[in-house]
């Protein structure tokens, strides 16, 4: 097995993009944060005690958590920037993304990072060996010259695959991501131009026909033999929350139904 670290950070950043359709999402990851300290005066009002922060529980099972601020990125220029070809906001989503990414990096050697956020740009560079879990209701495949709505958060791993045309904007992210290395958990909202991208790279792909024919912990044993069978790889795993059914999780942009609950949704992670 690889050594891991022991150490967590907690990197988030907001978003106020044309993405955040649902009111206040953008507000999303420092509302949790709100939320657990609520929690824990709502406790400490009851027992008369401090519940600090991190949890303590982190630190009895051996972590130590660093929380260095919320990353708050303002996107109140969009008008300024243009599309490139389809892709809408490229320089905006790439200023975004490449921050996380600087940032993600400079903690990746020492720290695991912990990101919440709204696109899955990661730096993969820290571990270009890493094989990725994908949990997400959609492919996020479409390269530039296949997508059609023009949404970038639908092209993600596209970039670290390097698949489809180079866009200058996005010259930072290396495509340092094998197919082989990839696999999907809880599809069940693919765009027709993505469908054969897998297939043609030999991509593994769970949908949630295969969650409910073996079940989640099956489909996970099977996912990790594929990309990882010798466990000596490190693992990178990228949640959407929209992998979970809108019945648990209601408050994000492209709800699908039918999805992982929140059982499934934990026992990945």
């Amino acid at each position: 097995m690889i050594n891991v670290p022991t150490s967590l950070t907690f990197i988030k950043l907001g978003w106020t993009t044309y993405l955040s359709r649902i009111p206040y999402v953008a507000f999303s990851p420092v509302s949790i944060n709100h939320y657990y300290r609520w929690l824990c005066f709502q406790r400490w009002w009851t027992s008369r005690r401090r519940r600090p922060w991190p949890p303590p529980w982190l630190s009895g099972m051996g972590w130590e958590v660093k929380f260095d601020g919320h990353l708050q990125f303002d996107a109140s220029n969009l008008t300024t920037d243009l599309p490139i070809g389809k892709l809408k906001n490229p320089r905006l989503v790439s200023k975004a993304a490449k921050t996380v990414a600087e940032v993600v990096a400079g903690y990746a050697s020492w720290w695991r990072p912990l990101t919440r956020h709204g696109y899955h740009f990661r730096n993969l560079d820290a571990y270009p060996d890493a094989c990725v879990f994908y949990i997400d209701a959609h492919a996020d495949i479409n390269a530039t010259d296949t997508t059609i709505s023009g949404n970038i958060h639908g092209m993600s791993l596209s970039f670290v695959l390097g698949l489809g045309s180079k866009i200058p904007d996005f010259g930072w992210v290396k495509a340092v991501l094998k197919p082989e290395r990839l696999v999907y958990i809880g599809l069940r909202d693919v765009d027709p131009s993505e469908q054969l991208i897998p297939k043609q790279h030999k991509i593994k792909a769970f949908s949630m026909h295969d969650v409910d024919k073996y079940g989640i912990g099956k489909v996970v044993k099977m996912a990790l033999n594929h990309v990882n069978p010798d466990g000596k790889l490190p693992i990178h795993l990228s949640f959407d929350i929209d992998a979970l059914d809108p019945f648990a999780a209601p408050s994000t942009v492209c709800l699908v139904d039918g999805g992982l609950t929140l059982r499934e949704g934990r026992s990945i992670c």
